[in-house]
């Protein structure tokens, strides 16, 4: 399969003057010590077409399911930032800034892979260097000087506010992308002169994992939902969003050995900045320090977004742990709000109506409270669910009924999880290596096969769970494309 990644060409060529001593330049072209006497330039392939591959299952490894071009806001290039830094510590570091207008476009078919290089090169000191490529690079990177060295310079976050939809440090243009390979000496000597440059290629990838959830309609329930009379998918929310991600790629067992720019070999895996942190005992304190909307309640507003009828798309950061970690605390997942009635040969006490709250015990529906305590006497010791306006309260309430084997649907609505997965094993018994995580340039494809039965009365988590549960509710499939394609399907 044609591996379809941003390609970053870079070519050094040296010049035969060497009495051009601007060494102490700062700003975007900064080089603080030596004298620049080589040329550096570069070039970066867009892909534009694409193949995908989808099935029940995202499949292990670096393709997926596929892959896909994305949005043309994805793929846009505002500016590059190139940073390199001499190999063993012995040269000189340099930071190059090159906005979109020193450009060029190779391609006049907008079928073709989309190619860019710099209108002219620019100067640098000859030498062995690490070289790293920024494309849309946030403020706090632009502001970043290279004299701060290497070791610093690789383990950059970036950060990301999801309650106000913003970053933290940084003000966000474009969709921000970093070299995705191994780092390597690259050289440039005084053979490589302005007709024969020596040249450095990489991959670059999107920041962000991109979660789609598709075929959310109002008919979903005529068709998936048969314990129905109506349903409706009404609101969803991305639980256990990660605040910040590294801006380099990195795999490999623990923190402290993982690789930049290794690959996801099905043996390895993916290292978010916590990643050690996350164990098989679940921590609150490691847990309510580094996610975003976490056991969220139906009142929070940043957290639930409205379901559209096609497509309803979100982007977040990697999201990785070992496979004894994978616990509901931890892992990305999709929470969907939705409102049913029950079909009325279910019921007892008289049909039920849309936005009325009822009860369901013993595989009965119950239309009031006082249907259900003629069944059930225990329940006439507590309050009426409607009568609860504080939703904590009411939470807990509705977790009282639940003492007694009954669920409350409050005006009824119904809450399903989905825990995302990047590569399933096919043993819902075992946990798999990175079987549940998302990952940077990976979109996760959801689509509802099915509901096979009502979800929960509430949408908060249990976070010390594993996310492998013997009880499906929902059927989901899920696409994971470069974008790397990952595919989930759902029976709920």
């Amino acid at each position: 399969m044609k591996k379809k990644l941003l390609t970053l060409l870079l070519g050094g060529m040296l010049i035969c003057s060497c009495n051009n001593n601007d060494d102490l330049e700062g700003g975007d072209g900064s080089q603080h010590q030596g004298v620049k006497d080589a040329y550096l330039s570069l070039s970066i392939k867009l892909p534009s077409a694409s193949k995908t591959r989808v099935g029940n299952k995202p499949a292990p490894g670096e393709s997926g399911d596929g892959h896909e071009v994305g949005e043309a806001s994805e793929n846009e290039v505002k500016s590059l930032l190139v940073f390199g830094f001499p190999h063993n510590g012995v040269g000189t570091a340099f930071k190059k800034s090159i906005p979109r207008a020193d450009l060029m476009d190779l391609n006049s078919d907008e079928n073709e892979v989309r190619s860019y290089k710099t209108k002219a090169p620019f100067q640098v000191v000859a030498g062995k260097y690490h070289l790293y490529v920024m494309v849309n690079p946030t403020q706090k990177m632009k502001d970043f000087s290279e004299t701060q060295g290497e070791d610093i310079f690789k383990d950059s976050k970036i950060e990301y506010d999801a309650t106000n939809a913003s970053y933290k440090t940084d003000n966000f243009d474009g969709f921000p992308m970093s070299s995705a390979d191994e780092i390597i000496v690259t050289e440039i000597t005084s053979a490589n002169t302005k007709s024969n440059p020596a040249f450095f290629s990489t991959a670059v990838q999107r920041l962000f994992a991109k979660v789609v959830l598709e075929d959310l309609g109002e008919n979903l329930g005529n068709t998936k939902a048969l314990f129905a009379k109506e349903f409706k998918f009404t609101r969803y929310g991305i639980v256990n969003q990660r605040k910040d991600a590294y801006w380099f790629r990195r795999a490999g067992m623990s923190n402290t050995n993982a690789v930049i720019g290794a690959k996801d070999d099905k043996t390895n895996y993916i290292i978010d900045p916590i990643f050690d942190q996350k164990t098989s005992s679940y921590s609150e304190v490691v847990a309510s320090g580094n996610y975003w909307h976490r056991e969220e309640t139906s009142a929070v507003a940043s957290y639930w977004k409205e379901v559209q009828s096609s497509k309803n798309v979100e982007y977040c950061f990697e999201n990785t742990m070992k496979k004894e970690a994978q616990l509901q605390g931890y892992t990305t997942g999709l929470v969907l709000e939705a409102s049913f009635i029950p079909k009325d040969e279910n019921t007892k006490g008289g049909s039920v109506t849309s936005g009325q709250t009822f009860f369901k015990y013993n595989d009965k529906y119950y239309a009031g409270k006082t249907d259900l305590e003629a069944v059930l006497p225990a329940v006439k010791k507590l309050k009426n669910v409607d009568d609860e306006s504080d939703e904590t309260q009411r939470n807990k309430l509705i977790g009282d009924y639940g003492n007694f084997g009954v669920k409350v649907f409050y005006k009824g609505h119904c809450y399903y999880h989905y825990w995302i997965r990047h590569a399933n094993n096919g043993d819902p018994a075992v946990m798999g290596i990175m079987e549940f995580a998302t990952v940077r340039n990976n979109v996760y494809k959801m689509t509802v096969n099915s509901v096979k039965q009502p979800g929960e009365p509430t949408p908060p988590v249990t976070p010390e769970h594993p996310d492998e549960e013997t009880d499906v509710y929902l059927d989901v499939r899920v696409d994971v494309l470069p974008w790397i394609v990952r595919e989930n399907s759902m029976d709920l």
